[in-house]
């Protein structure tokens, strides 16, 4: 990993994961591929590393949760690149990370976390790649792909450039996806699951919602606003509105209820409880409900 060794002390050596989105992010920046990343890890930098001014309403931090994931979206300008998808391809191979899912996700054993995953995701795509329901394969390209995802159809919209927010990851090709993004994956995330036992019943999935509303700040708040009157007729934003409704306008809604029963809201629980009124007004509000 060629970084310098103010960057090497400002990431705390116990944090495996960062330090592998770090040496991915350091290998990529050499040929200007952007590194677009969402999922457990995008939540864990921007409570941990973002500066930013959260509501007061919120007095206490979230509680971390652990995750071996690193969530890459390839954007629509990405997709349609094959120079700088082979790149990618070529630098996470290079990095010692080999196909688990062929093509859209890698692994890679390092202590003491164990193992560690890249996955590969995509929004829709209408012109220059094969796709199916499950794979985006960018043309030109062998041997890598992307899984689909049509909640991420707005995924470009409003990245945050880690770079400019925080001291400790210095990377200008490194983004996280917006707090609304993110909501908006985590929504039918938990839909989906809600019945899964290797997600705890979607338990994680409503932890992580209510984490990123309570941690939103003032330009959080812009971006969903923007984000919601400019895409509000897409299908992935109606969706999303119903999945509030029907889990997560009331505390008697099953998202409250799932929530509540997360190991890691328990540890908080008094604090929590208190939240809710405002977390139900704020969720409605970003969806105009």
């Amino acid at each position: 990993m060629d970084l310098n060794p103010k960057q090497n002390n400002l990431i705390p050596e116990n944090d495996v994961l960062l330090k592998a989105l770090v040496e991915l992010a350091n290998e990529l920046g050499k040929y200007d591929v952007p590194l677009i990343v969402g999922g457990g890890l995008s939540l864990y930098i921007r409570t941990k590393y973002l500066r930013k001014k959260r509501s007061p309403r919120y007095k206490s931090q979230i509680i971390q949760r652990s995750t071996k994931d690193i969530d890459v979206f390839l954007t629509s300008n990405l997709i349609i690149d094959p120079e700088k998808i082979s790149i990618l391809r070529d630098t996470i191979g290079a990095l010692g990370y080999t196909a688990r899912t062929k093509y859209f996700q890698f692994q890679k054993e390092i202590e003491p976390l164990g193992e560690i995953l890249i996955d590969i995701l995509s929004p829709p795509q209408e012109h220059e790649v094969n796709s199916t329901d499950i794979r985006i394969r960018p043309a030109n390209v062998d041997n890598f792909h992307a899984h689909r995802n049509n909640e991420a159809k707005g995924i470009s919209i409003g990245l945050i450039p880690i770079k400019s927010l925080s001291e400790e990851l210095p990377y200008s090709n490194l983004f996280i996806v917006s707090s609304y993004n993110y909501i908006i994956l985590k929504l039918h995330a938990f839909k989906d699951r809600l019945n899964d036992t290797r997600v705890d019943f979607g338990r994680y999935h409503a932890y992580d919602i209510f984490a990123t509303v309570i941690d939103m700040d003032e330009n959080d708040w812009g971006n969903a606003k923007n984000h919601f009157k400019n895409e509000k007729e897409q299908e992935y934003i109606n969706s999303a509105i119903e999945i509030v409704r029907e889990y997560f306008s009331k505390t008697s809604d099953l998202g409250i209820i799932r929530l509540k029963e997360n190991k890691l809201y328990q540890r908080d629980k008094q604090e929590f409880d208190s939240y809710i009124p405002d977390f139900l007004d704020d969720l409605k509000e970003m969806f105009n409900l």
